[in-house]
This record gives C-alpha cells, structure tokens and sequence, in this order.
C-alpha cells in the first residue's frame, strides 16, 4: 500500500507569519534589471503577409477559418504567461520591421501586445534577427517563419553573428508549406539550435511553451522521435 507523506499543519497564525515574512523579503529585494537576467529571450516572429491565411489549407475558402497569425499570437501569449518572471525576460522583434515588444518580466504586457500584432509586408529574415540581437541583447533566440526569405542571404550573414557571440537560434516553420524549411534548418545547425516543424499551428500553438528555459533542455536532448511525438511536431533537428 502506497504511503502518503505529510507535512506538518500551518495554522492561521503560521500562515500569516510566513505570508508577512515572504511580503516583507519580497520588498526588499532590489529588482534584476531585465538587461542582466540569467535568461533573455527574443522571439523573431514572421508577420508577413502569407500569415494571414488561414492555417488548415482545407479551410482556405472559408472566411472564419482562423488564420496562421491567430495561432502564432496564442503560442507565444501561451510563452509568456508561463514564463518565470524572476529569471526570464522575453522580446519580441518582427520581420518585416514595425512590430516591437521591448525586453520585459511583465507576461501581461507581451500577451497584450500580441492582440494588436498584425500582418507587414514580405518576408525580410535577415532584419528580424539583425535587429532581435542588436536590440534585445538575448542569450537566446527563436525564430518562427512559415515561408522563405525575401532579403537573399542576410539571414545566414545575421546568424554567423549569433554564433559568434554563442547565442543559438532555436527554429519553427510552420504550416503546410515547405518553402524555408532548409533556410530554418541551416540556421538552427549554425548557431547549435534546435529545428522543428509543425504542419499543424494548433499543436504548435500549446507547444511552444516547451522552449522555455524550464523544459527547453530536456527537450533538446530527446532522440528527435521522442521529441516529435511529445510536442507533435512533424519534424525536428
């Protein structure tokens, strides 16, 4: 028979000490500058116009169908809130430019910053993750596109810069089209990141949370089967 360990009762009194005590510690401590937190992490996120289709190709006629946008929106509010405040800032860079969420701890302000993210124009990687280094100063990054490049080799030229200040790329291509898919896997191996691929924006909508610092390492680890079937990913590298 299983035994049940417990521990000891708090009463009222107990309770509120200790409730005193963390309010009391809490105050004190002197906030981490989100520049110097152990985890700084900047999402170079594709808003350009393919996005705006809808993310079941069966659906493509279908006016109400919900769009790739939509999907990436709820990944990464999804990211957001479960991130924890006290070790990890979170950026969000767009490509094309005009879309910015500057490092913060706040998960709300990212989540409601990502309501008012809407489709740009082409699809120019290169100054997404130019700016996403530049800008944010990451000690990760993680590029989702569901297309190719529009600015030729500029973001090979801006991963060789991650890699030299050893800041990997973890990589997401999204939907059912292939097109990018061998640009994101040659960036992700460049910079020693992780590639994966998702047909399927809803399973990539309630998996990207794994690439939080909490989970991301095991993950990583994982034979790529393994790793596919948890996240249901189609592919990874």
């Amino acid at each position: 028979m299983a035994i049940i360990k417990t521990g000891n009762k708090i009463g009222v009194g107990g309770l509120h000490g200790r409730l005193a005590a963390k309010q009391m510690l809490d105050a004190s401590r002197e906030a981490i500058p989100v520049d110097q937190m152990p985890h700084r992490l900047v999402i170079v996120a594709d808003l350009s116009g393919s996005m705006n289709e809808p993310a079941d190709r069966s659906a493509r006629w279908d006016s109400g169908a919900k769009s790739k946008l939509e999907y990436l929106k709820d990944g990464i509010q999804d990211f957001a809130l479960r991130s924890d405040n006290t070790t990890t800032a979170l950026a969000v860079e767009s490509f094309p430019e005009g879309f910015r969420v500057n490092l913060t701890t706040n998960s709300n302000e990212v989540m409601l910053r990502m309501f008012g993210a809407g489709t740009l124009g082409d699809t120019p990687m290169g100054i997404g993750l130019s700016n996403g280094l530049s800008v944010h100063s990451p000690t990760r990054a993680m590029l989702i596109s569901d297309g190719d490049a529009t600015d030729g080799d500029e973001s090979y030229t801006a991963a060789r810069r991650y890699r030299e200040r050893e800041i990997c790329i973890d990589c997401v291509h999204i939907g059912y089209s292939s097109s990018g898919e061998e640009r994101l896997k040659k960036i992700a191996e460049m910079t020693g990141g992780m590639y994966l691929k998702f047909k399927s924006t809803t399973n990539f909508a309630e998996a990207f949370h794994y690439l939080l610092p909490e989970s991301r390492d095991a993950i990583a680890g994982m034979l790529p089967y393994d790793r596919e079937r948890l996240l249901g990913a189609d592919e990874s590298k």
